[in-house]
Parts: structure tokens; sequence; C-alpha cells
């Protein structure tokens, strides 16, 4: 696995149920990540928040929490009526943030990071390909501030319909990767380089084929029974059985995942690009706009591929513009 930038991991926003819980650093809610779209008015960009419709509205967990410069944290306490989602679709929600470049230690993900339909075929991706997910660990997730944890792991099925908490049967990447309480809604990368594509025997050839893409937004994990022997049930600790119990439910470690394009499909709605052109046309008013900073020191990781300083800039780079809030 290679070195993860720093930048990803600024991406990462957490989710509580009340301010108390995220002043608190309490082991409930879930994860978020922030991507910037263009407003389509000048060239002002409106920062969002993702994570699962199931986080912020079914489980209630819509107050986020953000890193700031100075080491402590912001908190924002969102409404329900701030959250976007698409009402039977995938379990997906976005709000709009305030963020403020001087304030806030993060960065938004650009929109051409997201993994498109086209891009399974012109990438050929497929079962194998390595991924990681960055997100809350709930039993260590920093406390005081957020310090996401990394998961590692592979694509194992290509998107299947399989239903999602919203009631829908949209299609999901099937993943072998371990993971638990408080990931749902953290964003899942898929990536190659020279050392992982086996298929070419020419360097060059390999270093070209690299790429970086946010696969998708993890939502859950396909459960599994664990059966009981009778004998072994007074040596499982902190489990309560019955004496009649035949099993275990848990989770097997096949995470499932939305892929990415379907963030676009719902950033794509008409009430959302309405709520961006006015929040975009408010900050042109108040001339108050000012950008996420810039992401430097990885474009020349990898030699030889005179794209690879674009690429990474397209992909990673801090697109959003935000403003001050209002005193």
């Amino acid at each position: 696995m290679p070195k993860i930038p720093d930048e990803v991991t600024k991406t990462v926003v957490y989710l509580y149920r009340t301010r108390e819980d995220a002043e608190a650093g309490k082991p409930f809610g879930g994860s978020g990540f922030l991507l910037g779209m263009p407003s389509g008015l000048a060239d002002i960009m409106s920062a969002y928040v993702v994570t699962n419709w199931h986080v912020a509205l079914q489980g209630g967990a819509s107050v986020v929490r953000v890193n700031k410069k100075n080491g402590g944290v912001d908190i924002f306490e969102l409404s329900p009526d701030e959250w976007d989602f698409m009402p039977g679709g995938y379990d997906i929600a976005i709000a709009h943030l305030p963020l403020n470049e001087h304030i806030h230690d993060v960065v938004a993900l650009g929109i051409k990071i997201l993994l498109q339909k086209d891009d399974l075929k012109r990438l050929e991706i497929g079962p194998g390909d390595e991924i990681f997910m960055m997100g809350r660990f709930v039993d260590h997730d920093g406390a005081a501030t957020n310090v996401p944890a990394g998961r590692f792991g592979n694509i194992s099925v290509m998107p299947q319909p399989i239903k999602q908490p919203t009631g829908s049967l949209e299609p999901s990447f099937i993943l072998d990767v371990h993971s638990r309480t408080g990931y749902s809604g953290a964003p899942v990368f898929v990536y190659r380089n020279a050392a992982l594509d086996l298929r070419f025997p020419d360097i060059r050839t390999r270093l070209d084929n690299w790429f970086l893409k946010l696969l998708g937004i993890h939502w859950g994990q396909f459960p599994e029974r664990w059966d009981i022997e009778n004998d072994t049930k007074d040596e499982i600790e902190g489990v309560s059985l019955s004496n009649d119990a035949k099993y275990i439910k848990g989770l097997s470690g096949m995470t499932m995942v939305v892929p990415s394009w379907a963030i676009l499909e719902l950033l794509d709605m008409p009430k959302v690009k309405q709520r961006r052109i006015e929040e975009a046309q408010r900050e042109l008013a108040e001339n108050q706009m000012k950008p996420i900073a810039e992401m430097e020191g990885e474009a020349d990781a990898v030699p030889h591929n005179p794209s690879h300083k674009e690429d990474f800039m397209n992909l990673l780079g801090a697109a959003a513009k935000v403003k001050t809030p209002n005193a």
C-alpha cells in the first residue's frame, strides 16, 4: 500500500447526533467527506459534506464536526431540511457547508476525482483492484479532534443491485475490506500504480496506467451468522446468550459501496442546483469568497508520466471556494 496523501485524510469529517455528542466525541454517528462543486456562476465553487442518507437523516447524525487550524474543532448543527437526498434512491445525502480557509483545516475533493461509469472500461477497473477508505473508527477516533483511520482491501464484485437502507435496489460495489460501525459515509478510493499492475512487463506502460479515483461511499456490510457450540456459550465475553441461542449475527468483511457517479446525479438535481446558484449569488453580493488551501507537495511523486501533475491536481485539487461566515 503506497503512502496516502495527507490531503485525503483532511477531506474526512465526523457526524454526530447532537452538538454535545460532537463536543464529547461520543462513539455514535458516522463519517463524511468534503466535495467542491462548480456553481455555474462565475468561478464560484460550493463546498458540500457528503455522507449516507441513513447516517444524516434516518440515524439523525446530521451534526458535522470539522478540524480547525488551531487544533480544535468546529461544529455545524445542520437541520434535516438542509440535507438533500434522492427519495427511494441511493443511500446518499449532501449538505452545503460554509467553510473558512483561515479557520478550518480541511480539503474539498475536486469533482474530477469521482469515478464515472465510462471510467470502468477506460481504466479497466475490476476485481482485484486495490482500494482504501478513510473514516471514523469510533473506538479511537481522536476524541478531541478528527483523526480518521484507514482500512484497506480490494474490489471483489463489480456493481450489483443490492437493497439499500432507502429501500432501493441501486447498484453497489462489493469490496473485500473489513469495516465496522462509524465508517458509514466514508469515502472509498480505488487506485493503481506501477507496482500493482502485472499485465505489462514495461515499467513505462504501467506508469501511464496510474490513477486514483473516488470509488464511492461506504454504506454497509453483508451480515453473517456464526454458529455457536453449546459448550462454548459461557466462554464468549461480553455477550449475553440464551440457552437456545444457535448463532451470533456478525459482519462478513464484505463491504458495500455506492458508486461515486451517484453523487453527481444528486448534485445535478434541479433543487440542488438552484440552491447552489442562490448561494453563489449571495457570495457574489457579499464579496467574501476565499479558496480552500491549494494542494501541493505530492504532484511530482511519479516520474515519467507527463500528465501526472495535472492528473493529481485534478483528482485531489481543492476546488471549493468558501466564504467567511457572517459574524
